[in-house]
């Protein structure tokens, strides 16, 4: 019974948090709610040319680990980092990778300027990494 309860507790302060930094980070946007604690930008492409369905695969596996995903609007006129969704109140950036060690580590760097935390999509299934500021 309490780990029920911590369980609550946890997934209420990990919707507050990313709440608070989906507003702080882009405010006034209209979040649209897709599943229980997993929301979308009415901005974030979606269509067939867009990496939509396998983001939103990412977010629910990251929201039955007791996460809550905002799924962020498209951020090609953004300065700074760039990164795909806010989890449990930090950026995340998402990668689907397929290919050798190489097309890995690659992703892996790359991320690095993108966001603080990153999920690594493979064939088998999603890694989740922090990453240094660095």
């Amino acid at each position: 019974m309490e780990t029920d309860t911590a369980e609550k507790k946890l997934r209420q302060e990990n919707a507050k948090k990313t709440r608070e930094a989906a507003d702080q980070l882009f405010p006034g946007e209209n979040w649209v709610k897709i599943e229980d604690r997993i929301y979308r930008s009415p901005r974030r492409a979606i269509g067939k040319n867009s990496n939509y369905q396998n983001e939103l695969r990412d977010a629910q596996i990251l929201r039955d680990l007791e996460s809550t995903v905002y799924l962020v609007p498209e951020q090609s006129r953004r300065s700074g980092r760039k990164f795909d969704a806010i989890v449990d109140g930090l950026p995340f950036e998402f990668k689907n990778v397929g290919g050798n060690a190489n097309t890995l580590e690659h992703q892996f760097l790359r991320s690095r300027s993108q966001a603080p935390i990153m999920g690594i999509h493979t064939t088998t299934n999603l890694r989740v990494v922090g990453l240094s500021s660095k």
